[in-house]
């Protein structure tokens, strides 16, 4: 199971397109509210028959809360599950990574998420701090820090796609850096409620998405980026998404602690907290899991499957979409993904010019192979010959 935890809404960045809303809220989570959702863990855990809990410290900020806080809830944790597989992840925007943080990475194994939208342009566009100043420099300086040390940290980058977006230095930049990266696009939570060009920032995402697996397949390193990666992996291996967007599984296997102590399916949520379980105050997670709300969001699948996308040939790397997309297009989770002609788009694309491209490559490699064969065959043969 996926605990999200969003330990407060406070953050030092003032993002164009934050899902909090405003950046002025400062409010924290009661140490006590985790504690007592933990508490119940294992009751839980037990239900749904899992050995595995990984543990999301999210925000806001969430490094605005200092080291000695986490690693009191980190022993806390570990001794209350001692047989369940425990792992520990953590959202920021990089910003404020030191070497105490570092010491406290290594010692919990945490590979940090770090927001970064792309090259310095793009970035600095939409990621300032509160004072209006660029942050990229401040972001890559820390990233090689983390690096220095042995810790590869995951990239997650918000496309905000009415900007002018140089897909070939876009691409050159992942690739030079080596960064893991998965890309969404703006949505309207927070915000970037109200926006009214969703569809054409949708659309140019999906543009974007369908270069950059083109330029990887011509690309030796094979270098993907997700969500494209994770498609077509589950294209050729004729399996569902894992991506928790599109897997249908987000009801199941994801809960969310907000700071105020109510719970619910999602970290993306913005302030409205969609779709509330409850509040951990007076419930057990067992009983917020099983609320009428929890139990609304399991089904959502197979509702959406009677509304018609049962038909779609491509239902299996969609289930209609994220629930909370739905829910704030149209205020109801049932309803399908409101970018699916987009969707679908990239997924046809996928199922035909991407598996064609990928052919290619294959047989470029395997033609690459025989040659190096080849070579070591011959070198190999002149050094007996001169032996």
């Amino acid at each position: 199971m996926h605990l999200i935890v969003k330990m407060t809404d406070a953050c030092n960045f003032a993002c164009q397109y934050c899902s909090v809303g405003d950046p002025k809220q400062t409010s924290r989570i009661e140490l006590s509210y985790i504690k007592k959702f933990i508490d119940g863990c294992q009751e839980l855990l037990e239900y749904k028959k899992d050995d595995w809990l990984t543990v999301l410290w999210h925000g806001g900020e969430p490094l605005m809360i200092g080291t000695d806080v986490y690693t009191e809830l980190h022993e806390y944790i570990l001794k209350k599950l001692p047989n369940t597989k425990i792992k520990f992840n953590i959202q920021t925007n990089g910003s404020l990574i030191n070497a105490q943080w570092i010491d406290f990475f290594e010692k919990y194994g945490i590979c940090p998420g770090i927001s970064l939208d792309g090259y310095k342009e793009l970035h600095d566009a939409n990621r300032v701090d509160k004072e209006g100043k660029q942050t990229f420099d401040t972001v890559m300086k820390n990233i090689a820090l983390l690096r220095s040390r042995g810790i590869e940290p995951g990239i997650l980058m918000v496309l905000n796609t009415h900007e002018n977006i140089d897909v070939d230095k876009l691409y050159d930049f992942l690739v030079d850096n080596k960064f893991n990266t998965k890309i969404h696009a703006v949505f309207p939570a927070g915000k970037a409620s109200g926006r009214h060009d969703l569809d054409m920032l949708f659309k140019k995402y999906v543009d974007i998405l369908i270069a950059l697996f083109k330029k990887a397949m011509r690309d030796n390193k094979l270098y993907l980026i997700d969500p494209v990666y994770s498609l077509f992996s589950s294209i050729i291996n004729d399996r569902s998404m894992t991506e928790c967007s599109y897997s249908g599984n987000c009801g199941r296997d994801f809960i969310c602690l907000y700071e105020d102590g109510n719970v619910s399916f999602c970290g993306r949520n913005d302030s409205t907290q969609a779709l509330l379980y409850g509040n951990i105050k007076d419930k057990t997670p067992l009983d917020l899991y099983l609320s009428e709300q929890g139990q609304r969001l399991r089904g959502r699948v197979e509702a959406v499957k009677e509304r018609g996308c049962g038909n779609c040939k491509y239902f299996k790397l969609c289930h209609g979409g994220c629930p909370f997309e739905a829910l704030l297009h149209t205020d109801e989770i049932e309803s399908k993904y409101v970018h699916c002609a987009e969707w679908k788009r990239l997924l046809a694309f996928m199922y035909n010019e991407g598996l064609d491209f990928f052919r290619e490559q294959l047989l470029m490699r395997k033609s690459k192979i025989k040659m190096d064969i080849s070579e070591k065959e011959e070198i190999l043969k002149e050094y007996i010959n001169n032996v």
